[in-house]
């Protein structure tokens, strides 16, 4: 099983609130034994995925779709990505961006 978090970006940049959300889940992963993957979408995908691949996370997942801001968007993905990865938990920053997608 895997503990999932989201990261979140803000005018291309990674959101310290993500850092917080993988420190959680590196965390409880420990505890139980599982991976702890990752969820970036929208924005440069690319470069967040590489970046975030160096911070101790054994998976990311990128979506090259939108501009990482869009509800729609991020909650579809996640919906898909939770199923896909059978994730045991969501961790996903305490900010405002992630009330409209929790």
């Amino acid at each position: 099983m895997t503990v999932l978090t989201v990261a979140e970006h803000r005018n291309g940049r990674l959101r310290g609130v993500s850092r917080e959300a993988q420190t959680a889940a590196r965390e409880l992963a420990e505890a139980t034994g599982d991976t702890v993957h990752t969820a970036v979408v929208g924005g440069d995908v690319e470069r967040f995925g590489e970046t975030l691949a160096c911070d101790d996370i054994d998976v990311v997942h990128t979506v090259a779709e939108g501009d990482g801001v869009n509800r729609d968007v991020i909650t579809q993905a996640l919906s898909q990505l939770v199923a896909a990865v059978d994730a045991r938990a969501v961790l996903a920053p305490h900010s405002v961006t992630a009330l409209d997608y929790t």
